[in-house]
């Protein structure tokens, strides 16, 4: 097999065990790697090659957690740009200074060394493999990883990457940095932590639900952003933040958390503008994908629902049925042609829109707060749909989370009348 020869240029040996420790040398080193073995996916079947091909992957890993888990300067010339080559993530830096996240792995900035994260522990088949967790953790880290310690599946990592979101133009800054920031931080969560230990519940959120460490360590990225752009902040965990704007981002960092801290694959970022308490703008995006829905209040978007009418035959999504709905549940599911459970309502309302789906519908009694419509009540309508309370409720942006919804979001507003119709049609007795 003939070989290319490295162009001379100071850089270490590709052989050298030891991690380079200079986040120039790290860039150069890497790149260099990668510009040289090209067609490297050709040759992972090779054992001669396989001990040069997890050298290239661990240095590839270095430079995955510098551009995911570190936070860009202002600088406009700093420019990270995420590639993929045989499952393995890099970034090239093209200029600019690189300043340390606060929750990152790497300590970095203009003249001082990098602390390398953690290594892979094994290069899988896809390119990617298990990590070993890093030592240092915050309090809270440390807490979950105890409580969780001897749990089934406790010690599994979920280790397929996270690509970032893919943006159309036209997105909001404020909204496409929190996007960008959710899927970096949801990365960064699933390397560092076992399932159990995402799972695990650090706090009560300001809706009332408990707070999971993986919705605690993605919506603080997303407050970071908020805070940047000067705009207030509504989560569900939080609560809401003043930071003295007229516009606020109502958000939910990641809808479907318990999708997500189990590596099921369906979980999502939903993000509204909203000026003067009128939303104006809304971002979905799909954490495991990177696939985006990009919509504008009152401006008809690409994709459009199904258009369908009635509910014999339709194809819906609804959340899972308790012994109080159980009834209603059954009524909707047997007029349908299909139905799924997806735990998810903000990326189930992006299906709608698209017309992957006919509707999504809660059968109970208030199972919504604002968060898990906002995106919907711009996208949907937009898109050819609506956005409806089983009740006749009004949707607002009310920053009181205490208040719930019985969402219906369906593709016309035929279809969502008659799904209202059987949901609180009366119960028979036994």
């Amino acid at each position: 097999m003939q070989r290319t020869e490295r162009p001379s240029r100071g850089v270490r040996s590709p052989g050298t065990d030891d991690p380079p420790t200079d986040s120039a040398e790290i860039v150069r080193t890497v790149l260099l790697d990668l510009a040289v073995r090209t067609g490297i996916h050709e040759r992972l079947g090779s054992v001669r090659e396989d001990h040069q091909v997890r050298r290239l992957a661990v240095r590839a890993s270095y430079l995955a957690d510098l551009g995911e888990s570190v936070r860009l300067s202002d600088d406009p010339t700093v420019d990270v740009e995420p590639v993929s080559d045989c499952g393995v993530h890099q970034h090239h830096l093209h200029s600019g200074r690189i300043q340390a996240g606060r929750r990152g792995n790497l300590t970095a900035d203009d003249s001082g060394p990098i602390r390398p994260p953690a290594v892979l522990d094994r290069v899988g088949v896809a390119g990617y493999g298990s990590r070993v967790a890093p030592e240092k953790k915050t309090a809270e880290e440390k807490s979950a990883g105890q409580q969780t310690a001897g749990r089934t599946g406790s010690a599994t990592l979920i280790d397929w990457p996270v690509p970032e979101p893919v943006l159309s133009e036209g997105v909001h800054p404020a909204l496409a940095d929190a996007a960008r920031a959710a899927s970096a931080a949801y990365g960064l969560a699933r390397r560092r932590h076992t399932r159990a230990e995402l799972g695990y519940e650090v706090a009560m959120g300001a809706d009332g639900t408990p707070t999971m460490l993986l919705d605690r360590m993605v919506e603080d990225a997303v407050a970071d952003v908020a805070r940047r752009h000067g705009v207030n902040l509504l989560s569900e965990e939080v609560g809401f933040v003043d930071n003295g704007s007229a516009v606020t981002m109502v958000v939910d960092p990641v809808d479907g958390s318990s999708n997500a801290a189990t590596g099921v694959p369906l979980s999502c970022f939903a993000g509204v503008l909203a000026v003067d308490g009128e939303p104006s703008e809304a971002l979905t995006t799909w954490l495991d994908t990177g696939r985006a829905w990009h919509a504008l209040a009152g401006t008809p978007t690409p994709f459009r629902t199904s258009g369908r009418t009635s509910l014999t035959g339709a194809n819906l999504s609804l959340l899972r049925p308790k012994p109080a709905t159980m009834q209603a549940w059954q009524r909707v599911a047997m007029r349908a042609a299909r139905i799924r459970v997806l735990s998810t309502t903000c990326l189930e309302a992006v299906l709608v829109a698209e017309g992957s789906i006919d509707a999504f519908a809660a059968v109970g009694e208030g199972v919504h707060r604002i968060m898990d419509l906002a995106a919907a009540m711009v996208t949907v309508p937009a898109a050819g749909g609506v956005v409806v309370d089983v009740h006749g409720r009004p949707l607002e942006l009310n920053p009181d989370l205490s208040l719930r919804w019985s969402g219906v979001i369906a593709a016309t507003p035929e279809l969502a009348g008659e799904l209202i119709e059987e949901i609180t049609a009366p119960c028979t007795a036994g």
